[in-house]
């Protein structure tokens, strides 16, 4: 299932998992970026900035950005960042995964 939106802290924060399988929100300001939301055979949800582009050769490539390294490098600036929680939520990162999604979308193409 695919929806579109503006990805928000809020959207982001509030997806729900299907039953079963994944869903996928489209984020409608970068074109093949979205975030990926499943759910495992064990009943729990995962969520992930993705990446979904073809290629120059046509080939469907998908990319997930590694959240944890983008954590680290938020938080190394603490003193520069406006972002006070110790523990941020996954939307938090929205516009930094946008940004990494345009970058991520070029060099695919």
């Amino acid at each position: 299932m695919v929806q579109r939106a503006i990805l928000s802290q809020s959207i982001v924060d509030s997806a729900g998992a299907p039953q079963a399988g994944e869903k996928w929100i489209a984020d409608t300001k970068v074109r093949g970026f979205g975030l990926r939301i499943w759910r495992r055979a064990d009943g729990s949800a995962g969520k992930a900035y993705c990446v979904r582009a073809s290629d120059g050769c046509g080939k469907l490539q998908r990319r997930t950005l590694d959240i944890t390294s983008l954590w680290e490098w938020r938080y190394s600036i603490s003193q520069n960042s406006e972002l006070d929680d110790p523990s941020p939520t996954l939307g938090c990162f929205v516009q930094e995964a946008r940004e990494w999604a345009r970058d991520t979308v070029d060099e695919i193409k």
